[in-house]
């Protein structure tokens, strides 16, 4: 018989992978920045145990900790950058101005700081690509910590656990992908053997498992049909999330 996963060792994991979502790249934190972030999101926990998990952070993750003066901070190391040649660079500022024209302003430094080893044009010129979007005339805005979460999640192929505004919580959730679709940003995710879809306006939290998950064979993005095409997906979905065991969190 197989022993039950130890609460305490996943609740700290869980907390590590919160900490690591936010530490950003552009910019560096402190302790004490971290943990404000914390509380502020309902997380209580010590100065102490923050710092435990930084250390773990900076011996196993891209984390840096710059300890030339006090209080000492971290970021994120930066991806070296590589060599590209016209074509290249200008199909790169084509999908960074897209993503401009399609996100929230608020995810601007986390895409500045994706794009910045790869964008190396003469930062005393504007860009030198226009999107004109028509479809998307009022962007939603998301809650950029729970962004993080959740490309941590998809990123590691993480099973998560959702907390719905509408207080409903989704068990044992296979995050697959994002979808863009008619100005709203949906996760795209697997329970058992159903694909479903929710806008992340939707999601009030994430917790992000220990458990990894097999991304599914052949599955494609462009082929999920979403509630925006079929509203009926969202009563389907939410009806097949029945077990209410929490062990495995």
């Amino acid at each position: 018989m197989s022993s039950k996963p130890n609460r305490q060792r996943i609740e700290h994991i869980e907390l590590v992978f919160e900490i690591y979502s936010h530490i950003p790249t552009q910019r560096k934190v402190t302790v004490s920045e971290i943990h404000e972030r914390l509380a502020s999101t309902g997380i209580k926990r010590s100065k102490r145990t923050v710092q435990r998990c930084l250390n773990i952070l900076t011996d196993y993750l891209d984390i840096e900790k710059d300890d030339r003066t006090l209080p000492y901070s971290y970021h994120r190391r930066p991806q070296p950058g590589v060599f590209m040649g016209p074509k290249e660079s200008v199909l790169l500022e084509f999908a960074f101005e897209s993503l401009k024209a399609a996100l929230p302003e608020s995810y601007l430094p986390s895409m500045q700081g994706a794009f910045a080893p790869f964008l190396l044009m003469d930062h005393n010129q504007g860009p030198r690509i226009d999107i004109r979007y028509t479809l998307i005339n009022q962007k939603e805005n998301y809650d950029e910590a729970l962004f993080d979460k959740l490309c941590l999640a998809i990123y590691y192929q993480r099973e998560i656990r959702l907390h719905l505004n509408s207080e409903q919580t989704l068990q044992y959730v296979c995050p697959l992908g994002l979808v863009l679709e008619s100005e709203a940003l949906q996760l795209i995710y697997q329970f058992e053997s159903h694909v479903c879809a929710i806008p992340l306006n939707q999601i009030q939290d994430i917790y992000i498992s220990t458990f990894g998950f097999t991304y599914p064979k052949g599955f494609s993005l462009s082929e999920v049909i979403t509630p925006k095409r079929e509203p009926t997906l969202i009563a389907k979905c939410s009806n097949n999330h029945t077990r209410n065991d929490h062990e495995k969190y």
